[in-house]
């Protein structure tokens, strides 16, 4: 809602509702929400793979995010990626920045040594059923920064 970092940094984007009809629910709204926040991701990985040629195909998740099993569902679906859901998610903030840190103090010599020290809760497998429709959604939704930057940048100026 304060504009985009990334993969587009553009402070003058803003948050939409697209092709929002009069019969959509307040259910429906507030998952629309978390299917932006997931396609926005998922272009994230995307960008990372073109540019770098590196593939997530596992996620681990952490944060406050990593509680809602719900949320968590559509990014594994949308992002096609599996997910792996570490146990206390809030606390986990700390002890990652303590772990990225040991390695940069040569404590650990890289992020695959810390795998065993870091324990999953959950795992959850994109469901395979989910696809077609989530690949149509995340075309129109790449879209749609395109067709709408030079309105926001009039707008937001």
């Amino acid at each position: 809602m304060f504009g985009e970092r990334c993969p587009i940094p553009d402070e003058s984007l803003r948050g939409a509702f697209i092709n929002l009809s009069i019969n959509r629910t307040r259910q429906q709204m507030a998952r629309a929400i978390y299917e932006g926040v997931a396609y926005n991701l998922r272009w994230i990985l995307d960008s990372i793979d073109e540019l770098y040629g590196i593939k997530c195909e596992t996620l681990r998740v952490l944060g406050g995010g990593a509680q809602g099993l719900p949320w968590l569902r559509i990014i594994a679906d949308v992002t096609g990626r599996r997910l792996e859901v570490l146990p206390n998610p809030r606390e986990r903030l700390a002890v990652g920045a303590a772990l990225v840190a040991a390695i940069g103090l040569k404590i650990y010599p890289s992020f695959e040594a810390l795998k065993s020290l870091v324990p999953v809760e959950v795992i959850i497998e994109p469901d395979s059923s989910h696809q077609d429709i989530y690949d149509r959604q995340y075309a129109a939704y790449r879209r749609i920064y395109p067709a709408l930057r030079d309105l926001y940048h009039d707008l937001n100026r």
